[in-house]
């Protein structure tokens, strides 16, 4: 039977949402799974507002016998990637490799703790915080949303929340958030207090800024940044640092591969194309363009796909947002290439800037507007030429996916309809 069968005869569609019914829910689902019962069919984790029917169609359920390892069998969660392919991909778990990513993390961390969930647990961050209290013999305390978004006020409730209920035994409290939830809490005084409390914040889903991580340590907070996808069961490594068991290396076209006892069994609707090395183990390819130093620790240089190529030039447009970023009047940035008829493909940038600003090419006004000639040149000045943007738009705020990913194909979209269509400059 191909895996395809097995997961249409015995799949549980289950509404993953922040409502005390649904954690509940996937609460007793995750706890009969990771207790060995077998008898409880695997889960296709959905947010509470999605039709199953739906989602199965857009998924596209197709067989997937391509390199299909024989284990499916054992497969207990599904989640989809929030990737930039328009299909996700369907992936495969199981409880083995939840169980070892959770021990990987307690073991990288101060042990087991009491975790409070504020990602949406649909998503493979979000489930691991489920899984991990769960593990460490803690209901998840739940950061509620109340208006559908994350919530200070509640964020400081459910930290309170988890320090009471581990206050006797002195176990400590962790979360898992995005940048942009770091951005908000460290607006208020009151929630920063309650990040203070945590022994560790995981940080993940998209690149923080130097910026940012300066200012998170400036006021207290103990951050660990990740690197992970649904296909290692989340993050596979911390503060550049591979967890126990992950094996990472970088092929020659500069593409990350990861070997780990958390990796997914597979695609359910699509194929793998594993990459096997001369010992015979099994790496997943990325899309990551990576570097790895001496000291085992990686850097993360882009994506293959996301390349802009301008006049023969190859521009890594993740290498001009770390620059844009640094810029003290830019609070974030996205990067795209739009066609140009003299150079293939320009280099464009979608900026917040750092308060209310209008577009201002000369010098000698004030400093409260935004000067993209000298945007431009602060980008020359350390990268070249070819990777300052030659179409600079200002935004309220970029595209978002998923749990805070940069929507690169939003963004595109965004500079297509707003943007010249050929350079004139």
């Amino acid at each position: 039977m191909t895996l395809l069968g097995q997961i249409e005869n015995n799949y549980l569609p289950l509404a993953a949402g922040f409502s005390e019914q649904s954690v509940a829910a996937l609460s007793s689902w995750f706890q009969h799974w990771l207790n060995g019962d077998r008898q409880v069919p695997s889960a296709l984790l959905l947010a509470e507002d999605e039709d199953p029917a739906l989602v199965s169609q857009q998924l596209g359920f197709e067989p997937a016998t391509n390199n299909v390892p024989d284990d499916y069998t054992e497969t207990f969660l599904l989640v989809r990637t929030t990737g930039s392919t328009s299909t996700p991909k369907l992936v495969a778990l199981t409880s083995k490799a939840v169980k070892t990513s959770v021990q990987a993390t307690h073991e990288a961390l101060a042990g087991p703790g009491q975790w409070v969930l504020a990602l949406p647990p649909h998503h493979i961050a979000g489930a691991m915080v489920v899984a991990r209290s769960l593990l460490a013999g803690f209901s998840p305390v739940v950061c509620a949303r109340p208006q559908g978004n994350f919530d200070l006020d509640e964020f400081s409730k459910a930290t309170t929340t988890a320090l009471q209920q581990t206050r006797s035994t002195n176990t400590p409290i962790y979360t898992a958030l995005v940048p942009r939830q770091i951005e908000q809490i460290l607006s208020s005084s009151v929630a920063t207090a309650s990040a203070r409390k945590y022994q560790t914040i995981l940080v993940g889903g998209a690149a923080m800024s130097k910026q940012l991580a300066q200012e998170a340590k400036q006021a207290g907070l103990i951050l660990v940044t990740t690197y992970g996808s649904s296909e290692t069961c989340g993050g596979c490594v911390y503060d550049r640092k591979a967890l126990p068991g992950v094996k990472l290396k970088v092929d020659e076209t500069g593409r990350l591969l990861i070997n780990s006892p958390t990796l997914m069994t597979g695609y359910v609707n699509a194929s793998t194309d594993w990459v096997t090395d001369e010992m015979g183990k099994r790496f997943l390819p990325t899309s990551d363009l990576a570097e790895i130093d001496c000291e085992g620790r990686l850097s993360i240089l882009g994506r293959a796909d996301w390349i802009i190529n301008t006049g023969g030039e190859k521009v890594n447009p993740l290498a001009v947002e770390a620059r844009l970023i640094d810029h003290p009047q830019i609070t974030a940035a996205v990067v795209v290439g739009l066609p140009d008829p003299t150079w293939g493909e320009k280099v464009c940038a979608l900026i917040v800037p750092a308060r209310q600003a209008t577009p201002n090419t000369d010098p000698a006004q004030n400093d409260t507007t935004l000067d993209l000639r000298q945007i431009r040149d602060w980008v020359t000045t350390t990268l070249g030429k070819p990777c300052a943007p030659k179409e600079i738009l200002l935004v309220s705020q970029v595209p978002t996916k998923g749990i805070g990913k940069l929507d690169r194909e939003a963004a595109k979209r965004l500079a297509r309809q707003n943007l010249p269509a050929e350079d004139s400059n």
